[in-house]
């Protein structure tokens, strides 16, 4: 995004649901069902086959007794990804409401285009307004008004160190991979470059590594050298 020649700057905030299929609450579930206008005799159904779901742990090759989920769609079932992208329209009805009242004030990306203010890409979310204080406040309370009602919660570990540990895991993995022992300076350094330097930098286009995750990859490199 090109630099705004505007004096208020702009916001743009990724956030990521926690287990988001595991926690639906399944009255949030049914009280998003009739608004959409949803015959009863559907939504009973669907509460039903949603309901019906229970879970068995093996020990030792043997099912121990059944435990019975109060909440959560079932993974990887056709209908699960419908119905919780019917929950997540309600908190794009929660941020319109904000924009409604002023109370959200969302970016518009050139002189003449559309305002934008969320993106839902499954449990993926990006939200978008002016940066100020009354509005992140704003953007606080619907959330926190949104993960309330429906069972949700906002994964705060994304945005730490921890998000990155994979990241810094794989680079072990393929330093640990090599024998550097067998390996003259100049192979090594070449190594570092076209491979483990090279790791980080899908990530980079879209998140910033925080300094703490860059020194430690850092000195794995030069561990090897």
């Amino acid at each position: 995004m090109s630099a705004s020649q505007s004096r208020q700057g702009c916001m743009i905030i990724k956030l990521d649901l926690e287990k988001a299929y595991d926690k639906i609450l399944w009255n949030f579930l049914e009280n998003i069902l009739r608004p959409f206008h949803f015959p009863d005799s559907l939504v009973r159904l669907i509460k039903s086959y949603v309901m019906s779901a229970h879970l068995q742990i093996l020990w030792n090759g043997e099912p121990l007794e059944a435990i019975v989920p109060i909440c959560g769609l079932r993974q990887e079932d056709p209908l699960s990804q419908y119905l919780f992208l019917l929950c997540m329209e309600r908190l794009s009805y929660l941020i319109e409401e904000e924009v409604r009242r002023k109370s959200w004030d969302p970016v518009s990306f050139s002189r003449n285009g559309p305002s934008l203010y969320d993106l839902f890409f499954v449990d993926d979310i990006i939200l978008t307004a002016k940066a100020n204080d009354k509005i992140a406040i704003s953007i606080k309370q619907t959330l926190d008004s949104f993960c309330l009602a429906s069972g949700l919660k906002v994964n705060l570990a994304r945005n730490s160190c921890a998000n990155y540990r994979e990241l810094v895991e794989k680079v072990q993995k393929n330093l640990l991979g090599w024998k550097a022992k067998n390996l003259n300076l100049a192979t090594r350094t070449t190594l570092i470059q076209s491979v483990t330097s090279a790791l980080p930098t899908y990530t980079m286009h879209s998140n910033w590594i925080p300094t703490k995750v860059c020194d430690q990859l850092n000195k794995l490199n030069r561990a090897l050298l």
